[in-house]
């Protein structure tokens, strides 16, 4: 399950205080349901992710500060046992991934410590600001 939790308000200066939360293993299909649409409203970044295809698990605790314009996250999205892929390139599939989205305040730290694309090993560590 996805949990979200907070304040917005849609009437004065616009600013959100939310906290998202999941149970330990969630599916990360769900997840992207419910992350995709408060992104799009909130402008909050989770980088590629409205891009892609996800599935596999996962859990999540972050916390989202701010306004569309001058939006902050803080917390932690974790992904086991994942295969993940852009929609426009078909030929690259990360599988068996588990690893890490860190966001501090307006960073973001994606590192996998598993996966494979075209059976060969395959890491991504980098930060997006």
């Amino acid at each position: 399950m996805v949990y979200v939790t907070g304040d917005i308000d849609d009437y004065g200066d616009n600013k959100s205080d939310l906290k998202i939360r999941s149970t330990k293993r969630v599916n990360l299909s769900t997840a992207q349901f419910v992350l995709n649409p408060l992104h799009q409203i909130l402008r909050f970044p989770i980088g590629p992710v409205p891009i892609m295809d996800i599935s596999g698990f996962g859990n999540i605790d972050i916390r989202v500060l701010g306004t569309k314009k001058d939006p902050h996250i803080w917390g932690d999205f974790n992904f086991i046992d994942t295969s993940a892929s852009f929609k426009d390139l078909h030929h690259l599939v990360l599988k068996n991934a588990s690893g890490n989205l860190h966001f501090n305040d307006r960073d973001a730290h994606f590192i996998n410590h598993t996966g494979t694309v075209n059976g060969k090993r395959f890491v991504v560590d980098g930060i997006c600001t």
